[in-house]
């Protein structure tokens, strides 16, 4: 659809909607797109129609709707598409029409609320995966939006809670990541918009009202959320609904909030702290400890002194609970381990809950004996059914049992060849049975395992901090993990040549290292950087590989897919070993991303943009780090001087004259090729004045030509990150006067070079300028500003 058309829709869509001559205009549009949109068959036909249509939806809501939802229908039933250009496919896809659709609904929530909720519902059943933009579009009518609010009211939240009513309790569970979401925009105590101009965006607020509707809203929005507490049964689901409470008890607004509304958030903070009160004799641990989290952070911020009474009764059901307090103790991470009172007073100066729960967890550790001790084992069992996306959370717990199992080896043993919740913490059960008294019974049960192939990784993680190794069961575990195919066990044990360096000989660590890498490199697999890289800061076992074995590692490392921090820290160690290494592997790094760099699904990078503590060593050899540029530099579609280019100016942020000199002896700007690899070094230092040097040497060594000078003037104009709307012709202004000595230069090439080089940057600057001002000037126009 062509400018002028597209511009006179615009035009009428911004009319009234009872504006005839808009209502036939703009029909007869949606007619001419009608049949791409419910007869989907071209991508870029179906995409374009549905983008046309955005501009002008309101005016045809009840057909575009009915609609949507059968080009929905239709692509559901048959993805035989036909796209474009292949090369865009994957930004192209039948998802991102989905997305489309449901961002053209979302636009008709205020003006066909009703059907458009009920329609959103129904894609939110059909297809879970985008279930989380139909929960955007109905968060988006949830919100408070001021300028809506100022239009219509809170009606639209009104008949959304309505509709959440609607549900049956196993209904709303199943929804529950839907309506949890909304249910807190409805506790929010703030109302907020936002206005977009050419230049920035502002923010306008105020608190919430105390209106019948906002009393509605949060009223029926605990009710909710109470409720579907009282008929959940999964613990997470709990602790999402306790949150989404907890927003009942917040206030906060960037405007004053009245006294009105404060009552209001204090009757609705009573009643979810009591409620949770409630709670505490009754429900699981975990549940408990969310509690006392979100009750403490109420009583912390409580606005009067009637909402901490009731937050100090949450507190006191929680000292009540004995089971609780060993649990706060053990697994505690959102734990309170100070009287609430005292957690804002001077008493609690220089008291640190860390300290505290340690000696806390000493006295459980002291009271353990033959007569409690499977009392203990059955409740570890139960504190290990929490749940974390960490299990780095439990660090008290993990100590508490790796002391147990020494202490008591032989019934941990026992239960942990019974129970699978025990598994997680195996590492700790066996690095404390093998510090214990059992020691040499346990090494024949270990030795029994690696036979049966059990618990690879979690033997190769007990080896780190186990003392008196057992050579012939790390030289077993090492080889069942390769007859297994193990690779997180290989990965993880490679950090035992690290930990325990001093103990096992340089020739075991070699007869290993090569087991391992061959494996390794076999599989392309580099996890044990994970965990490897941090110990590169002491002593290293690389210190004491053979030269083979020092090539098995370089070419493991080729296999990493970016140079992060971990392979960087590693890279120091080996340079500190043999710096001439270091090109060695980034040079089989680039050949390698030539075959395997383009076309992946994770990007390889045969070499950071930017390294760090690498710099100096690179830079102790310009040589070999020309020579290397020179061999991977490709020059393709102009001067390119990213990538191996870039690794002068990475190592040497200022051009010296002993690098010319350098340069010039291994590059002879007369050849094309060469000068090639010259100017984008040059280009490098995006016109950097230090090497000015090098760039009069080259017009000085070559013939002066337009050829010449057009690819010196590319080399030069590039630049790196500007700010305003004049950022470049401020960055050109800056060239120009950098420039400007030359005209004063001895070599009359460079002196040609100036009179022509000044002369583009005005003519550019020129045009730049234009071009900002008459975009500003459009944006104002497009935003209303004069």
């Amino acid at each position: 659809m062509d400018d002028l058309k597209l511009k006179t829709i615009q035009y009428f869509a911004s009319k009234p909607h009872d504006d005839e001559k808009a209502k036939r205009f703009l029909g007869k549009v949606y007619e001419e797109l009608r049949e791409a949109i419910v007869t989907p068959q071209s991508y870029d036909v179906t995409r374009s129609s549905l983008d046309i249509l955005e501009k002008f939806i309101s005016h045809v809501s009840e057909d575009a709707i009915n609609d949507l939802v059968i080009c929905w229908k239709t692509l559901h039933q048959s993805k035989a598409l036909i796209f474009g250009d292949r090369h865009l496919a994957k930004y192209r896809s039948v998802e991102s029409l989905y997305s489309k659709i449901i961002s053209l609904l979302g636009l008709l929530r205020y003006l066909e609320q009703e059907t458009v909720v009920s329609v959103l519902l129904e894609f939110w059943e059909e297809d879970s995966a985008l279930r989380s933009n139909v929960e955007s579009t109905l968060n988006e009518l949830a919100e408070f939006n001021l300028y809506a609010v100022e239009k219509i009211g809170f009606a639209p939240q009104l008949a959304l809670l309505e509709t959440i009513k609607a549900f049956s309790h196993t209904e709303r569970e199943v929804r529950s990541s839907l309506f949890l979401p909304i249910l807190e925009k409805f506790l929010s105590t703030e109302i907020e918009s936002h206005e977009w101009n050419y230049k920035v965006v502002s923010i306008k607020s105020m608190a919430i009202p105390a209106i019948d509707e906002i009393k509605v809203l949060r009223e029926g929005a605990v009710h909710i959320l109470i409720d579907m507490y009282e008929h959940a049964n999964d613990v997470e689901l709990k602790k999402a609904l306790i949150s989404s409470m907890n927003n009942a008890c917040r206030l906060w607004s960037r405007s004053k909030i009245s006294e009105d509304v404060i009552e209001m958030v204090k009757d609705n903070s009573i009643q979810v702290l009591r409620y949770w009160v409630s709670l505490v004799p009754s429900e699981p641990l975990d549940i408990v400890q969310k509690i006392e989290h979100d009750a403490f952070w109420n009583y912390y911020h409580a606005a009067n002194d009637k909402v901490k009474q009731v937050a100090l009764e949450v507190e006191s059901a929680i000292e009540l609970n004995e089971e609780y307090q060993i649990y706060r103790d053990l697994v505690g991470f959102e734990g309170i381990f100070l009287p609430w009172e005292k957690e804002k007073s001077e008493e609690a100066e220089g008291l640190k809950p860390r300290d505290i729960r340690k000696k806390r967890v000493e006295k459980h550790i002291a009271s353990l004996n033959e007569a409690n001790v499977q009392k203990w084992i059955d409740r570890v069992e139960i504190y290990f059914q929490t749940r974390s996306d960490d299990l780095a959370t439990f660090p008290e717990l993990y100590r508490f049992v790796e002391k147990l199992s020494q202490l008591f080896p032989l019934q941990i043993l026992d239960r942990f060849k019974q129970s699978e919740i025990l598994k997680k913490s195996a590492v700790v059960i066996f690095r404390g049975i093998w510090s214990s008294h059992y020691s040499d019974d346990f090494k024949v049960t270990i030795n029994q395992w690696l036979d049966d192939g059990l618990y690879l990784w979690e033997l190769s993680v007990a080896f780190l901090n186990a003392e008196d190794l057992d050579i012939k069961l790390l030289e077993k575990l090492v080889n069942k993990a390769i007859e297994q195919h193990d690779l997180t066990a290989l990965n993880s044990f490679v950090e035992t040549f690290d930990e325990h360096k001093q103990q096992l000989s340089p020739d075991f660590v070699n007869e290993q290292f090569e087991k391992i890498f061959q494996y390794l490199n076999e599989k392309e697999s580099t996890g044990w950087l994970n965990r490897g890289w941090y110990r590169s800061k002491q002593e290293s076992f690389i210190e004491v590989l053979s030269d083979t074995n020092l090539n098995l590692l370089i070419d493991n490392l080729v296999f990493v897919r970016k140079i992060d921090h971990r392979l960087e820290a590693v890279m120091v160690v080996i340079a500190d070993r043999n710096e001439e290494i270091l090109f060695e592997l980034l040079d089989k790094r680039l050949t390698y991303e030539s075959g395997h760099g383009k076309g992946d699904e994770e990007r390889y990078e045969g070499i950071p943009y930017t390294f760090h503590s690498l710099r100096e060593k690179l830079a102790i050899h310009p040589h070999l780090l020309l020579q290397l540029i020179i061999k991977h530099y490709k020059y393709e579609w102009g001067v390119y001087h990213y990538g191996v280019a870039g690794l002068f100016k990475q190592c040497f942020s200022q051009f010296t004259p002993d690098l010319i000199k350098m340069l010039f002896v291994e590059l002879e700007p007369s050849n094309g090729d060469q000068l090639k690899v010259l100017l984008a070094i040059v280009s490098s230092y995006e016109g950097d004045v230090s090497i000015f040097p090098l760039v009069k040497r080259i017009l000085v060594t070559c013939s002066f030509d337009d050829e010449l000078c057009r690819r010196i003037n590319s080399a030069l104009i590039t630049s790196g990150v500007v700010h305003g709307e004049f950022g470049i012709a401020n960055n050109y202004k800056n060239k120009l006067e950098n420039i400007k000595p030359w005209l004063d230069d001895n070599e009359v090439n460079v002196v040609k070079f100036a009179h022509q080089h000044i002369k583009m940057l005005e003519s550019m600057i020129e045009d730049e300028v234009k071009r900002v001002e008459e975009q500003v000037a459009i944006e104002k126009h497009q935003y209303g500003i004069e």
